[in-house]
């Protein structure tokens, strides 16, 4: 199986982004904040899956002083992955 192509809608930094492979090796050298390695994350989730063990936003707090809390909320509406690509078996 090849993946020949794939476009990312919204998925971290990437938003609208395209790229077609080549045969061979494929080697993207961009500047740094890019989203290089965001992509290798997009691509291991298409494959893979996203993990479901996301913790609770009740769960998730970060200590400013001792004895002190601040609860991290989730946004009020989640981002949406929209994502296509073309495979050839």
């Amino acid at each position: 199986m090849k993946l020949l192509r794939c476009h990312v809608e919204n998925f971290g930094i990437l938003s609208d982004f395209d790229l077609t492979f080549t045969e061979g090796l494929n080697v993207l050298c961009r500047e740094n904040g890019f989203g290089k390695s965001t992509l290798a994350a997009f691509l291991k989730a298409m494959f893979y899956g996203l993990p479901k063990t996301r913790a609770k936003a009740s769960e998730r707090t970060s200590s400013t002083a001792p004895n002190a809390a601040v609860v991290v909320r989730e946004p009020a509406v989640q981002p949406k992955v929209i994502a296509g690509w073309n495979l050839k078996t």
